[in-house]
């Protein structure tokens, strides 16, 4: 800043700085610096100052605060081909940890040098094939760590395949493939559903039956042996309408650990000997149809985690006169059905249902299925209350 001086007996006003030959030769400037209100931590990384006190001071800033520094945007092309569409999600994640520090005593401590951290970005990418196309498999290539974004990167996915005019796949819907009671992802049955991440969160599936001779769903998509929460495949919905149902007697765990699945057409099957943790911890689960399908001549009827653990089913059809399902008992925590689930029967069997002594305990909540209106499409069902 500008100050008065006074040298060799003059005085000068408002003086900049001062100019004085060395002995070396040259001049060197002498500035006051006594205004200056930067500190180490807000000066760029690899730049030097004078303090206030016109000590010669280097950076400490690391860019955790003070001047702020403007983030270098991550560049994503996406590279879309045809007959398929892909789609991608980002989220950020904390790459880098931060190191605890420890200080004693009452010294202020300034922290905004010491801990630096670094955001990536995770990423789920799926690929929906038109119409009577399967989207090919969808990779990402660039600047990645630890499967985070990190830079900039580039999605592609291998060329759509178009599906046999044998089959109407729903729009929108990936089409797996059933042989001998396993799923596969591909058509040339080469890639069995052995991992979730094999199916994009958030899928319609469409099951295709290749041989109609399928005996067992058993964890159809569950690709894991663990019964908890979050090991299934995160479809949406599964359409088994193209499945042959008459010699299938298991489903259980089918969709085991499926936190996205919102609804399930079961409709066509017929008697089934296991049925245990079919919709365990399916927590979107709303609505389930079943109709013919019956357990009731079952040597031991076994409904552990059928529905108990689906803490958002709403309603329960069941789309048959006679009482062919039922539960352990209605109001078991851990083989009954939820507390607010509402079982919906035809009209002519509610006396049926509501003495039977597996529903009995939920007979508040057996309602005729006549008073709503249910519609089944493509795997999915939705109820809603018609107007009184």
């Amino acid at each position: 800043m500008k100050v008065d001086v006074k040298l060799a007996g003059n005085s000068y006003s408002g003086v900049p700085a001062v100019l004085i030959p060395l002995k070396s030769g040259g001049k060197a400037r002498f500035c006051e610096v006594s205004d200056t209100t930067a500190q180490a931590s807000d000066v760029t990384k690899g730049k030097k100052f004078y303090d206030a006190d016109g000590n010669y001071t280097e950076e400490t800033n690391t860019g955790s605060g003070g001047t702020a520094t403007e983030p270098v945007p991550y560049k994503v092309t996406v590279q879309q081909s045809e007959h398929q569409t892909i789609a991608a999600v980002f989220t950020p994640k904390v790459i880098s940890s931060v190191a605890s520090l420890e200080r004693s005593g009452s010294t202020s401590q300034s922290l905004v040098s010491e801990a630096n951290v670094t955001l990536g970005y995770a990423y789920n990418i799926k690929t929906t094939g038109d119409k009577g196309w399967i989207g090919g498999k969808a990779s990402i290539s660039g600047t990645l760590r630890n499967g985070l974004i990190c830079g900039d990167v580039v999605i592609t996915a291998a060329a759509a395949t178009k599906l046999s005019t044998d089959y109407d796949v729903p729009a929108g819907y990936t089409p797996v493939y059933l042989y001998q009671n396993k799923l596969y992802i591909d058509q040339s049955l080469e890639s069995p559903l052995t991992s979730k991440s094999q199916i994009a969160s958030g899928s319609c599936l469409y099951v295709i039956d290749v041989l109609h001779d399928a005996t067992s769903l058993h964890q159809l998509l569950t690709p894991s042996n663990d019964n908890r929460e979050g090991v299934g495949c995160n479809e949406i919905c599964v359409d088994l309408s193209n499945v042959t149902k008459n010699n299938i007697t298991n489903l259980g765990s089918a969709f085991l650990g499926n936190s996205n699945l919102e609804s399930a057409d079961m409709s066509g099957f017929g008697d089934i000997a296991a049925i245990y943790s079919l919709f365990a911890y399916c927590t979107s689960l709303k609505c389930v149809y079943f109709d013919t399908l019956s357990n009731i001549g079952s040597e031991t009827i076994n409904t552990y985690h059928t529905f108990s653990t689906c803490s958002n089913l709403e309603y329960l059809i069941l789309d048959n006169a006679s009482v062919d399902f039922v539960v352990e008992s209605a109001d078991d925590d851990e083989r009954g059905i939820p507390d607010e689930t509402k079982v919906l029967v035809p009209r002519a069997a509610l006396n049926a249902y509501k003495t039977n002594s597996h529903w009995s305990a939920a007979a508040d909540r057996i309602l005729a299925l006549e008073d709503f209106d249910i519609v089944r499409k493509d795997g999915t069902v939705t109820v809603t209350p018609k107007a009184v």
